[in-house]
């Protein structure tokens, strides 16, 4: 199949309607021409994946992240972005991006992270003029403490970071994968008991913890690695049988926690 049609199926599964304004999300490497035979999904394209895709001879990349955020003054091999984007090139593997459309389309990320930690009743929050947060109930009320503790086995992400009481009853709760602090409206808590997103700072933690809140830091990766099972899963069912269709397993966490 030709770029452009594998373009057209993408397109199709997750609308680029959703694309929030400004959000580099569509083909950023590539020639439409292009016969493809081998889509590899990712998170991003990291050195490790773009060798991995260079070294397993993928044809295209589809990834969450973009690689291009801002318009470029030059590609040379001498930065990091330079360079990996020169290696694709290079090695003619085009990139496809789905990234704010992936994370608000009805069968994208965030609603998948819900179901995936087992939340019920999952609907979009009306307080989010974005349509990125959504709110799930547990099947049963745990207390703060012990909710987190569930989630990091959930998730295979040890030691989650927290704010709010221990004790504290969850029986509703509201979620967005990735970084999603700034999303955070104080008027939710009237309707949820605890927020899980990514990328925790340390002034907002304790804006939480004094204004009695609960928030779960989920871990931007912990939370949108799984990205990879929803895109493998959508295009399989979408795809022609001749294009073969693979995860990535060479992204590698940056983030280390020390052992104790």
């Amino acid at each position: 199949m030709k770029l452009s049609e594998i373009i057209k199926i993408i397109e199709s599964i997750i609308p680029i309607e959703a694309i929030e304004p400004g959000d580099p999300s569509g083909i950023q490497i590539g020639q439409y021409h292009k016969d493809i035979k081998h889509i590899r999904v990712a998170l991003e394209a990291s050195i490790d994946v773009i060798e991995g895709a260079i070294k397993d001879k993928v044809d295209l990349l589809f990834v969450h992240h973009p690689l291009i955020y801002t318009p470029l003054q030059s590609i040379c091999d001498d930065t990091v972005s330079g360079s990996k984007i020169y290696k694709l090139i290079r090695h003619d593997i085009a990139l496809y991006v789905a990234h704010s459309n992936m994370d608000r389309a009805t069968n994208g990320l965030n609603r998948y992270f819900g179901h995936k930690i087992g939340l019920e009743n999952i609907t979009e929050m009306s307080l989010d003029i974005h349509g990125y947060i959504l709110s799930g109930s547990l099947k049963k009320p745990m207390i703060l403490k012990n909710y987190v503790a569930s989630l990091g086995n959930q998730l295979s992400t040890p030691n989650l970071k927290y704010v709010g009481d221990d004790q504290k009853i969850i029986k509703k709760v509201a979620f967005v994968t990735g970084s999603g602090m700034s999303l955070l409206k104080e008027k939710m808590f009237e309707e949820v008991d605890v927020f899980l997103t990514g990328d925790l700072k340390y002034h907002d933690a304790m804006w939480v913890y004094e204004s009695g809140y609960s928030v779960i830091d989920v871990t931007h990766y912990g939370s949108e690695i799984i990205v990879t099972d929803l895109m493998e899963a959508l295009l399989e069912e979408h795809m022609d049988k001749s294009v073969m269709v693979t995860k990535d397993n060479y992204l590698i966490n940056p983030i280390k926690n020390s052992e104790v």
